[in-house]
Parts: structure tokens; C-alpha cells; sequence
């Protein structure tokens, strides 16, 4: 059904969807580029935030009372219409959205917002792409029959057992049904391999052909296309670079398409899913619309979301996380360039009761004018870094850092790299700064934090509640014995939405990131479950670096390129207001010509099939 138009379009729009906007960077992040959130409805909330005003030097119009419910975790209505819509009214009214980058939220403002509920068209959606999914799997295991029946040998016996399937256990079924489907092809081709009859052999290869283009596309069959021994090469590759961008683009315009989600837009992506990819197009089109409108991992910290404070709802989906345009290997990719609609930096000052969370002011400011002084202590497992295992590579990132504070700075560093924690009282006395895993929420009262502590424990749900004092998690337990600043999660958060220990502490110890600098540019998800404690403003180093930045290592992204982190406060800062009116402006625009293009092969197709 798609056409090389609709290519060419999405290829020279998709860019242009989301323009760079012109600015000027600052040179560094100031009070005021802060603004602080405090709950209206909370004398406490009120008190911690004017504190921090007053100690940072934050000007006063740059604190945003929101009426809100005393309680640690709201609703998705709760939070559009009690703090999306009136923090930006306030930022727009008192024309502070081109210069406000960080939101403080205080003790007294939620910590979490509660998942999404699917509208009365998504259960509708939700039910037809249930029947599609149906309608595929059957078709799927009919292929799956009729290419045991290719080439048939005649000594059945004689042909090895296919391989097993090594797809783990858990996997998306999309993922066992392509493992099954390769398997079956595989011991197709050796059985056509073995026909001794060219015609024969011919005949099996075209419905080999056939079966393949039904179930995976004109994407199943561009690795094996040959051209034809009297075609033109330059030709046949000129066709074939060309399947391959109509295959490479396609996703795109899918995704293009359900950026409105209606009946009719979800009929155009299925019928192009089907058109470029087959029978498997039409089955994981189908359960990532199941995925999206059940509304599956939809719930995040208050604070994640709110650094999407200028993106529009259908900017993005609620389910599940959203890179984050701010880490690093993100920007290095034209991420954030890609999408000019800025992200907020969120970090929160809270903790068990309101002197706790000015105690975290107070600390930051008395380690930048003092110093910071104390112990590092790493806690390793002891597993060793392979690829693709994210534990290792993590258990990893702890010994670097090790390395890295024991080689650069004077700082006594201890490192456990067993399974044993620093789990009894006092061994881990004058904490500076740690790092480590693993024991699930269960704080263990082994450390005494100096003045400027910075901390965390990787570990799932470590950040459920900073209030409930039957909580047993990290955070909470940390801010309550004197850590000054840590970050955890509401909720699974997967580890890699951690950042790297070694990054995150490196960047610190250069002195040229702020606390939420650090966080960002080593964070690799927003509008998801994780919170960010402590001073934003908070810089133990900036009057001089323990660590020069060359002597940071990064992870290579996808395509081995190692990129660095530039603060946040050195990038441009685009107005968020015109960036988004932008954005909507030219989205319209690609939406328009990918409508134009589908109605153009539509036509197309009816010419071609009309009867003559």
C-alpha cells in the first residue's frame, strides 16, 4: 500500500519536524535559572522552600505555590490540572520561560504520580488490535506449516533436528515467533539446497519466496534478494537501496501516524505494517498497541515528569520512559537538537520532615565553603563486565570509580568487591561519598555521613516514600541519619536508569556540574520512576576540580562512539513556548504530506486493480 512518495516525504520532513531554535547558552547555572514548587496547602512545604529562596538567593517571584493534596502520590488528572497548567501559566505570566531550567520541589509536593486509564476509544483499540493480533498468529502458524512442506525429502530421517530456539524465556512473542519462523526457513533452504531438479528446485524457491514475503515483508526478503543474472547491477542496487529506505523510513511513518491516534490513522499504520513488514508487522503493531493502551508501566516519580513540563501529551506516550534529550549519548545523536522542545532539570528538596530537607541546603552550603571532607566508600559485587550484561557492566562502573578517586584526588577510598555490604554499625564512618548494591529495601545502619554526603544504593523502589516512618527503603532511611544528597526510584526502574556510578561521580568531581547537571547528563530516562534529592544548586567542587575531565570515561553508544557531557548550562536553552508552537506547527505539516502521500498510493492502487 505505501509508496516510494511516502519515503521521500517522511525522509526529507522527519528532520525538519523539530527544528533547532536559536539562544544563547549561559555560562553557568545560576539562582536565577531556579524556580521552586511549594504545596500552598502546607505551612511546612511553605517554610522549606522559602528557605531555600533566601540561602541560594533565588529571587522571590520564582516560587510557585500549587494547591495541592497533602499525599505522596496523585493521579494523572491531579497532576495536568493541578501543577502542569498552572506552572506553566506562572512561568509564561511572569515571563520566566526562556531563563527558569531547574524545578525544586519540596517537602510537601507528591512524590509520585499513579498510572494512566485507558479512554473509552483506547478499550476499543485495545479489543481490535486484540483480533489482529488473532488474526495474525493463525496466519503466522499456517506459514509456519506450509514452509515444513517445502521441499519435502524423500529420506525424512536424514535431515537434522532444526536447533532450538534460543530465545530466553519471557521474551515478547513477536521475538519467538521470529525465532520460530527463521528456524523453519533455515531447514527449508537446506532442503531446497538438496533438489536436484533446476525446475523443481525453482518451483520450491518461488513459494519459499512467497511464504517469506507473506510473513515478514519486503524486509524479510532484502537479505536475501539477488539480482537476477541478466539484470543491470546498477540498476538492482539502485532498487534495492531503495527497499531498504522505504523499510528504514517506515517505522517513522507509523509512528508519525499515531501521534493522533484515531480509526483511521491506526488503519493506515496496520496496512503499511502489513504492507512493509507482513504478517509480523501487523502482530507487533498489535502488541505495542496493547502495551501503550493498557496503559503498562504508566505511573512515574512526580519529578521525572516534570521534566517534560513543556511537551504537550501527544508529544510522547505515558507507557513506559522516554530518553532523556539531555544525556550525553543522547545529545551526541542530535537527540535534543532533534527535539527542540526542552526538558526541564527536577530536583527535590525533601526528606522525613521539613528541617531534614533544609538540613540539605544548609549542607550544601556549608561543604562548597568549607570543602567537602570524608571517605569513599565503593561496594562492588565482584561480577565481571561482559557485553550486554548490565550488572557487570555496572559492578564495573563502582571499580572505576574506585580507581579513578584512588589514582586522581587524595580522598581515602574503601572498596568491597564481594557479595558482603557494608551492612555494620559504624564501618563506614566520615562518608563522603558512596556507591553500591545490593540489599532491597533495607537500609543498613553502617555509615556515618560527613557534611555534603552524596549517595546512593542501586537498588529497586529505594525512593517509595521519604514520609512513612515504617519505610525500610534507602532514601528515606539515608536523608534521615544525615546524607545530603541521593536519588532512588518509586517504583522497578530497571537498573540501567541509573546513572554509572563512575560517570556520575566524575562529572562531580570536576567541578564544572552542579548536582543536577551531574544527574541529567548521566541519566538516561525521563517520565519515568526516578527522583533526584538534594540541592541542585550544589557544586562540592567548583572552587577546585579533584578530577580533570579527561580522566571521565563514558559508555560507546550503539555505534562505538564515545561522546562527553557538556552542562546543561552551556547548552542553548530554547524559548519552551515558541519551541512547542513549532513543533506543533511543523508536526502538522509532515502529518499533512504522510496524508497526502497515503491518499496518492490509495489511488494509485485502485488504477492498478481496476478491471480494463
Amino acid at each position: 500500500m505505501t509508496n516510494h512518495r511516502i519515503v521521500l516525504v517522511v525522509a526529507g520532513l522527519i528532520l525538519a519536524v523539530l527544528p533547532a531554535i536559536s539562544s544563547v547558552a549561559a555560562a553557568a547555572l545560576s539562582a536565577d535559572q531556579v524556580a521552586v514548587l511549594a504545596n500552598h496547602n502546607s505551612s511546612e512545604s511553605l517554610k522549606v522552600a522559602r528557605h531555600y529562596l533566601l540561602a541560594r538567593g533565588i529571587p522571590s517571584n520564582h516560587l510557585i505555590q500549587l494547591d495541592l493534596p497533602e499525599n505522596e502520590t496523585i493521579t494523572p488528572q491531579q497532576y495536568d490540572e493541578q501543577v502542569l497548567q498552572p506552572v506553566r501559566q506562572a512561568l509564561v505570566t511572569r515571563k520566566l520561560t526562556s531563563k527558569v531550567r531547574v524545578l525544586v520541589t519540596t517537602y510537601g509536593i507528591p512524590l509520585s504520580i499513579g498510572p494512566h486509564r485507558p479512554t473509552s476509544a483506547e478499550e476499543r483499540w485495545l479489543k481490535d488490535a486484540a483480533e489482529r493480533r488473532r488474526f495474525a498468529e493463525a496466519h503466522l502458524e499456517r506459514t509456519l506449516e506450509a514452509l515444513s512442506r517445502i521441499a519435502p525429502s524423500s529420506d525424512p530421517g536424514s535431515e537434522p533436528a532444526p536447533p532450538e530456539s534460543h530465545v530466553p524465556p519471557g521474551q515478547p512473542d513477536t521475538a519467538v515467533m521470529v525465532a520460530r519462523l527463521d528456524e523453519s526457513t533455515r531447514a527449508a533452504v537446506r532442503r531446497l539446497n538438496a533438489v536436484g531438479d533446476a525446475k523443481e528446485r525453482e518451483r520450491w524457491s518461488s513459494e519459499l519466496g512467497g511464504l517469506m514475503k507473506l510473513a515478514g515483508g519486503d524486509a524479510a526478503l532484502v537479505q536475501s534478494l539477488a539480482p537476477a543474472p541478466t539484470a543491470d547491477p546498477a540498476k538492482a542496487q539502485v532498487e534495492l537501496n531503495r527497499l531498504k529506505q522505504r523499510i528504514g523510513w517506515t517505522q517513522q511513518v507509523i509512528q508519525m501516524l499515531m501521534v493522533r491516534p484515531s480509526n483511521e490513522s491506526r488503519e493506515q499504520a496496520y496496512k503499511i505494517s502489513e504492507g512493509v513488514f507482513g504478517l509480523l508487522g501487523i502482530l507487533r503493531f498489535a502488541n505495542e498497541e496493547t502495551a501503550v493502551y493498557t496503559m503498562k508501566d504508566s505511573d512515574a516519580s512526580f519529578d521525572s515528569e516534570l521534566s517534560l513540563l513543556w511537551w504537550d501529551h501527544d508529544f510522547y506516550r505515558p507507557t513506559g520512559r522516554i530518553g532523556n534529550p539531555l544525556h550525553y549519548a543522547n545529545r551526541a545523536r542530535g537527540f535534543s537538537a532533534g527535539h527542540s522542545v526542552p526538558v526541564l532539570m527536577i530536583s527535590r528538596l525533601d526528606g522525613p520532615s521539613p528541617d531534614i530537607a533544609m538540613q540539605l541546603v544548609d549542607q550544601a552550603l556549608a561543604a562548597e565553603r568549607d570543602g567537602p571532607q570524608g571517605k569513599v566508600y565503593v561496594d562492588a559485587l565482584g561480577k565481571k563486565a561482559t557485553p550486554g550484561d548490565t550488572y557487570g557492566i555496572y559492578d564495573q562502573s563502582l571499580r572505576d570509580l574506585a580507581s579513578l578517586v584512588k589514582s586522581r584526588t587524595s580522598f581515602e577510598v574503601v572498596v568491597d568487591d564481594t557479595e558482603r555490604r557494608f551492612s555494620h554499625p559504624g564501618e563506614a564512618s566520615d562518608a563522603l561519598l558512596y556507591a553500591g548494591w545490593y540489599k532491597l529495601r533495607s537500609y543498613e545502619d553502617a555509615f556515618g555521613f560527613r557534611t555534603g554526603a552524596i549517595g546512593y544504593h542501586m537498588a529497586s523502589a529505594e525512593a517509595i516514600s521519604l514520609h512513612d516512618p515504617g519505610e525500610t527503603g534507602w532514601c528515606k532511611n539515608a536523608l534521615e541519619h544525615g546524607i545530603a544528597a541521593t536519588m532512588g526510584s518509586t517504583g522497578e526502574p530497571y537498573l540501567d536508569s541509573f546513572p554509572p556510578p563512575q560517570e556520575f561521580f566524575g562529572v562531580l568531581l570536576t567541578g564544572r556540574f552542579t548536582l543536577v547537571e551531574a544527574y541529567y547528563v548521566t541519566s538516561r530516562y525521563v517520565s519515568w520512576r526516578m527522583v533526584l534529592i538534594g540541592d541542585p544548586l550544589y557544586n562540592p567542587w567548583k572552587k577546585k576540580e579533584q578530577v580533570p575531565e579527561s580522566a571521565v570515561t563514558f559508555l560507546p553508544g550503539p555505534d562505538g562512539h564515545v561522546a562527553r557531557p557538556v552542562p546543561p548550562s552551556e547548552q542553548a536553552f530554547p524559548d519552551p513556548v515558541e519551541a512547542a508552537r513549532t513543533f506543533r506547527r511543523q508536526r502538522q505539516t509532515v502529518l499533512d504530506e504522510i496524508d497526502h502521500a497515503l491518499a496518492e498510493a490509495e489511488k494509485q492502487e485502485q488504477l492498478r486493480t481496476k478491471p480494463h
